[in-house]
């Protein structure tokens, strides 16, 4: 959804590589939906079992990924950002759950789980600020939607649970390898 967005986005530079991109994503996203069609119509009940558990652990954490930005308003006014985090949370909740209604899982919206504790990274002490939450998810008008908006602090400023620190070393190790190397 944040890519589909800022293919429009009003910095050109941006929008091209996010195009670029998009080509990648397209690949990923149609091998996601393979598997997840095969997990969640296969014939073994404990393993649709397993799928429903971890997709209730996942789904808070997947929200977060739709945390404002610091600035966020100034850069959807000037078009560098085409549309807000918000708008973008509420496409992916309604898409999402249209395809777990399709699969008989959209149970897994109203039971998702939270955040857990979320704790400050090497970016500095994050007092005073509360753990980032999510909104709430509620079905209304036969449409999935998010109920309130984000609470707190995450990733966006700071603070990680302590599952990201291994795959952040994992996901920046090439770059941190090469430093000054041009991709």
């Amino acid at each position: 959804m944040r890519l589909a967005a800022l293919v429009h986005s009003a910095w050109k530079e941006l929008a091209d590589v996010v195009a670029l991109m998009r080509l990648e994503e397209r690949y990923h996203l149609e091998h996601a939906r393979a598997w997840f069609q095969r997990m969640a119509g296969g014939a073994s009940a404990t393993a649709r079992d397993r799928l429903a558990t971890g997709l209730t652990a996942a789904v808070g954490e997947a929200m977060a990924v739709f945390e404002p930005i610091a600035g966020e308003e100034a850069l959807v006014q000037e078009g560098v950002l085409p549309r807000p985090s918000e708008d973008l949370l509420s496409q992916w909740i309604a898409e999402i759950g249209a395809e777990l209604e399709a699969a008989s899982l959209d149970f897994v919206l109203e039971r998702h789980a939270s955040l857990g504790e979320l704790v400050p990274t090497g970016s500095g002490e994050m007092q005073g600020e509360t753990a980032l939450a999510p909104p709430g998810i509620g079905h209304r008008e036969g449409r999935w939607v998010h109920d309130g908006g984000f609470v707190g602090a995450g990733g966006r400023r700071g603070r990680h649970s302590d599952d990201f620190e291994p795959l952040w070393e994992e996901m920046t190790s090439l770059y941190r390898a090469h430093p000054g190397a041009r991709w």
